[in-house]
């Protein structure tokens, strides 16, 4: 997940020999996360199209922007990445996929007539020489026409202008996510929305705190939460076997164990989560960002703090 290993997959994908389609899409969001649909739309030589939009990611993109572990505020100056397979993203990514593979062919028209539900976007989707996936997405309408937009012909033998019965299609050559080699890049923030990722992120804080306050293994359990709130992302790593494990322990053997990793353990048996600060620890700790050093001292992975 680095701006040299981006580079490396585009350059090795040479679109023009790959057979693309391109879908514009509806997205929007349900109770159980995000729906999809796609349609399939004629249009020519998409390999040369495609080419075009990652010659400009290669060029402008990762010359502004550098790939780093994908996070739901992430800076315009960072492009996110996420394993295609990871828990905070596999389920969504599915969702549009088999969206993909189940998409129904459509006349252009037919995007402005209503025929196909509001337009979010449009994709461009291949498999590569190995077979891998490759899913490239921009969030923007692409057709031009209808009521807002009067697209004119002009007759060749007769001069006459009318109007256009066909919308045109309006390209930039920009991105919003990219699918390629396992992984999901997250070019621009447009795209989260399609995915519904901060939704997805709280849920699974919400499963892994429920999980915590029914163990009765902290001290502050409003506080823990309200901490597990603001740091939902890094509950896709949560261990629900080792709050188990923890919940299983002695007293002392949880002290011992949870104090190796900076945690502390209150005379009642319970992890303490009185400050911001602990609950933070607590949260490395159970979502296994904390390590140790050769010399057994705590490292936090995300920010390195070694504890004396």
């Amino acid at each position: 997940m680095t701006n040299q290993g981006l580079s490396e997959a585009i350059r090795g994908l040479e679109p023009r020999g790959l057979e693309w389609s391109f879908l514009p899409y509806n997205s929007s969001k349900t109770r159980d996360g995000v729906s999809f649909m796609f349609g399939k739309c004629a249009m020519k030589n998409i390999g040369a199209w495609v080419e075009t939009v990652l010659d400009s990611l290669l060029s402008e993109n990762l010359s502004k922007q550098s790939v780093t572990e994908y996070s739901s505020f992430l800076p315009k100056e960072e492009i996110g990445a996420i394993p295609a397979s990871s828990l905070l993203m596999s389920e969504p990514l599915t969702e549009a996929l088999g969206a993909v593979k189940g998409a129904l062919p459509y006349n252009p028209e037919d995007f402005l007539t209503g025929l196909f539900p509001r337009v979010t976007g449009y994709a461009f989707y291949a498999k590569d020489k190995n077979g891998a996936e490759v899913l490239l997405m921009r969030r923007t309408n692409p057709f031009l026409g209808g009521k807002k937009q009067l697209l004119c012909d002009c007759e060749e033998d007769s001069g006459e202008i009318k109007e256009s019965l066909s919308p045109l299609l309006k390209f930039t050559a920009d991105a919003d996510f990219l699918l390629l080699d396992g992984v999901c890049y997250f070019i621009t923030a447009a795209a989260q929305k399609d995915f519904a990722l901060e939704d997805r992120a709280a849920a699974l804080c919400a499963q892994a705190t429920e999980i915590i306050g029914e163990c009765d293994l902290v001290s502050d359990f409003a506080r823990f939460e309200e901490t597990a709130k603001k740091q939902a992302r890094k509950f896709e790593d949560f261990s629900e076997d080792l709050v188990v494990s923890i919940g299983r322990m002695g007293v002392q053997a949880r002290e011992e164990f949870a104090g190796t990793y900076g945690v502390s353990v209150g005379s009642d048996g319970r992890l303490e989560t009185n400050t911001p600060e602990q609950c933070a620890l607590l949260i490395d700790f159970i979502c296994r960002r904390s390590c140790l050093d050769i010399y057994g001292r705590l490292a936090v992975a995300n920010k390195i703090t070694p504890r004396e």
